[in-house]
């Protein structure tokens, strides 16, 4: 069962200025972000249960039926939210290995298709399952397309917030229940995880956790917030009181090229 926004049967017009559209995938739900440098649409939708590629394909299919002149836009991005990837360091990546990385931290099966992105201005790569049922559908649609994993674009666009009067930025993304842990010391990138949590107290703990870890102390670091968190939030009340430094980061701050924050998860 598919909840959220039901197919009609007059399809839109994209306006002509939509430019680009990126493609949000998880098992759980999918995004359409149509966009340019000042607008954007949005169109989701969420389901019952995990879905599996061939069934997320039946429902793209449905979504780009609700919208002509797609032949307008000349950019597309698919981005895939999954937990199975792995950070490597450019000087240590070899292509041969790419299954090995991801299977170090992950589950993964056969049919698995493994890719991998350039982090950070190519000094890390990201090696991830991706789909290639949906892949070479998106690619028979619009032929030439680019696909992500969502840390790459998380860990890039972070480090454009890296506030340099810090030795160290530490940077909580909180959505779906789940929490991405990012920290540069300075410029330098030098950690990620993620985790499950159920409550604030337990995002809380993770990042108090990651900061006895890597020897941060929380007066002197400063952090950055992004997902569903605002200043008037019990998460965000409930961090102030460890962390004084606190920034939430807006996600209309940059419209041109930021296609992640839009998306509520």
């Amino acid at each position: 069962m598919e909840i959220g926004l039901k197919t009609t049967q007059n399809k839109r017009p994209l306006a002509e200025e939509m430019t680009a559209l990126s493609i949000h995938i998880n098992s759980l739900w999918i995004a359409f972000v149509f966009y340019n440098k000042k607008k954007r649409l949005i169109d989701q939708r969420s389901f019952a249960k995990p879905k599996s590629n061939t069934q997320l394909i039946k429902s793209i299919k449905k979504i780009f039926k609700k919208y002509k002149n797609l032949n307008l836009l000349n950019s597309i991005f698919l981005v895939y939210y999954n937990t199975k990837s792995t950070l490597v360091p450019s000087v240590l990546f070899n292509k041969k290995n790419l299954i090995d990385y991801v299977k170090y931290n992950s589950i993964v099966s056969g049919d698995n298709l493994f890719s991998y992105d350039d982090v950070l201005n190519k000094s890390i790569k990201n090696a991830y399952v991706s789909s290639s049922e949906i892949n070479n559908y998106i690619f028979k649609k619009f032929g030439s397309f680019e696909h992500f994993h969502y840390t790459t674009l998380l860990i890039d666009e972070f480090e454009k917030h890296v506030n340099s009067d810090f030795n160290f930025n530490f940077f909580l993304n909180i959505v779906d229940k789940k929490l991405d842990l990012i920290c540069f010391k300075k410029s330098s990138f030098i950690f990620y995880n993620s985790f499950d949590f159920s409550n604030d107290e337990d995002v809380l703990f993770y990042a108090l956790f990651c900061f006895k870890q890597l020897k941060i102390d929380p007066e002197k670091v400063f952090m950055s917030c992004s997902g569903v968190i605002n200043l008037k939030s019990s998460l965000y009340l409930l961090l102030y009181k460890y962390v004084r430094n606190i920034k939430i980061i807006d996600p209309h701050e940059d419209e041109s090229n930021n296609i992640l924050f839009s998306v509520k998860r």
